[in-house]
């Protein structure tokens, strides 16, 4: 009985060995190779030196190409950085004199390592592609005429001021009708959950919240259309010829920006949440932050080569006889 036994035990033992032995063997040269890559890249990545911010400058949109490259500060940490330099509440024991010097100090302060609240900023913007209904920054290809156009669509509506720490609900707030753009929206949550009727009746609410982060100016002059919610039918703010096969390569790359001048006050605010319905089972929450000012000019280009496809207005940032180039101003720091 007992040599029965050891028999198994020695036979379990043996073939424990045979798996083990049919496993990969280690190799000890390529794992220490992989340890020396990871220590490598390691200290590559602590070396690595810091994102350096163009300042955006007339100059560069004076020729006939913009780096396709190009990288300002995004609109998030612009409108992040001018949210903490200008919404400011006056203390209970702070004069109004004392209230309004501090204010200016922090208007006037740097931020972003370098940019002033009176620098001209330029936002790379998303272009989407025509259909049916055209909204914000778009164009449209037209192959049997080999055209382009682009469009400009600002959205006009009132902004009600939801979001600002200052804000007082009032029924009456609206402000004036703004032209608005928006640059970057971010998710903040997705969720689903089920929700019921007064009659039992269940469905399943796609629920959505974000952050928008925009532009918003008073009516800007130069887009001289109809303003509406959405276009059905617009004139383009400009049109050229592109062949099919330029067209095929360059329009799924094509980039837009639009460069502003900040003015007072600065920031605007607006909230939108939208309810569920049994037809419609989906909760939207909006919180929209908009930087305020002048829009001077949108640029359509290459984001392949950087060549210069529109301007609006169409003389905009044209060079005017440039006796040599201007060195492009540099932020000290990137964020």
């Amino acid at each position: 009985m007992k040599r029965l036994i050891i028999s198994c035990a020695v036979i379990v033992v043996l073939l424990a060995n045979a798996c083990f032995a049919e496993s990969k063997p280690v190799n000890k040269k390529t794992t220490r190779a992989k340890e020396k890559q990871k220590i490598e890249q390691t200290t590559a990545t602590k070396q690595a030196p810091k994102k350096i911010l163009m300042k955006f400058t007339m100059g560069m949109v004076e020729g006939n190409r913009i780096d396709p490259n190009y990288a300002g500060p995004s609109i998030e940490s612009v409108i992040e950085s001018v949210e903490k330099t200008t919404n400011l509440t006056k203390g209970e024991f702070e004069s109004t004199a004392a209230f309004n010097a501090r204010k200016e100090t922090a208007i006037s302060a740097k931020f972003l390592n370098g940019f002033t609240i009176d620098d001209t900023f330029a936002f790379v913007v998303p272009v989407s592609k025509g259909g049916r209904y055209l909204s914000g920054i778009a164009y449209e290809f037209d192959a049997d005429t080999s055209e382009v156009r682009f469009f400009a669509l600002a959205k006009n509506s009132s902004l009600n001021g939801i979001g600002d720490q200052n804000f007082k609900p009032s029924y009456s707030f609206n402000s004036p009708l703004m032209d608005q753009f928006s640059v970057y929206r971010r998710i903040d949550r997705r969720n689903s959950y089920e929700a019921s009727n007064a009659y039992g009746a269940k469905i399943t609410v796609n629920e959505t919240v974000s952050s928008d982060f925009g532009i918003a100016a008073p009516t800007i002059p130069f887009l001289t259309y109809k303003r509406s919610y959405l276009y059905s039918n617009p004139t383009p703010a400009s049109q050229i010829k592109m062949e099919s096969s330029k067209a095929q390569k360059e329009l799924p790359a094509l980039k837009a920006i639009i460069i502003m001048k900040l003015a007072a006050p600065y920031m605007t605010y607006h909230f939108v949440h939208i309810k569920p319905t049994r037809d419609s089972p989906s909760e939207i929450t909006s919180k929209q932050k908009f930087l305020t000012g002048e829009v001077l000019g949108i640029i359509f280009y290459s984001g392949l080569t950087g060549e210069i496809f529109a301007r609006i207005p169409e003389d905009f940032g044209k060079a005017m006889a440039r006796p040599e180039a201007q060195p492009q101003e540099k932020a000290s720091e990137g964020i």
